[in-house]
């Protein structure tokens, strides 16, 4: 992803692989989830895009899950 090697890794120094993932992960939930508008889900970000989804959802419609391997 450009937007996590431009803004986060570039240029960083991390203690170790475990502060590397928590420094990633903690920059793709917050700014980059939360904040970046994606063209493929209408120019909204993946929050507002689950949240109207949920909101247009159906009485009937299962409920989201998170997409796993398995």
């Amino acid at each position: 992803m450009k937007t996590l090697k431009a803004e986060e890794a570039d240029g960083q120094a991390y203690a170790n692989l475990d502060d590397a993932r928590r420094r990633v992960g903690a920059f793709i939930e917050d700014v980059y989830n939360a904040d970046r508008l994606h063209s493929a889900l209408g120019c909204q970000s993946p929050i507002a895009f689950e949240a109207a989804l949920r909101k247009t959802a159906g009485p009937n419609r299962q409920p989201l899950t998170a997409l796993s391997p398995n």
